[in-house]
């Protein structure tokens, strides 16, 4: 395991839970002067059943940069979404208010990821591979809240 940059030591170092973790420096020094040297993004778990606030800002970057890009699909929106819902148990326990505000994040990209996967089209700037036109039935406002008791987001949508 590796990490992308400075920022990723200390929350790749707390995820791994592993102080014997120097490989990670050594590699992300490589990295930066060998171009055979891979280096790998941390995949965030939890330290006593709390995922550090720090990863899971990473995590939530690149869920949303990977599933709801410019270039968005269905199987993408889905995984991403599904990455979502296994993070929130991780950032559960956790009560700072940098806890608090990661798990918002982690709601708000939910809720993103909802309305992106129901919009099942091509406008503006964020292109569906599955679905490459416009649509002239989805001109208008989709708003995707959550659900009082945890369940599926509620969607409506509105026409000009």
């Amino acid at each position: 395991v590796g990490v992308v940059d400075e920022d990723d030591l200390l929350g790749a170092e707390q995820a791994l839970g592993d102080r014997e973790r120097a490989d990670l420096v050594v590699g992300h020094d490589a990295a930066r002067v060998a171009d055979d040297v891979r280096v790998a993004r941390v995949e965030p778990r939890s330290v006593g059943g709390t995922l550090a606030p720090e990863v899971a800002w990473r995590a939530v970057r690149e869920l949303l940069w990977a599933g709801a890009g410019v270039v968005r699909s269905a199987d993408g929106l889905t995984e991403a979404a599904a990455r979502c819902r296994d993070l929130s148990p991780a950032l559960a326990s956790g009560q700072s208010r940098a806890h608090w505000d990661a798990r918002g994040a982690l709601e708000v990209a939910g809720l993103l990821l909802a309305a992106a996967l129901a919009r099942e089209e091509t406008r503006g700037s964020h292109q569906r591979a599955d679905f490459p036109e416009a649509d002239e039935g989805w001109r208008g406002s989709l708003r995707v809240r959550r659900a009082p008791d945890g369940g599926a987001p509620a969607r409506s949508f509105t026409r000009p």
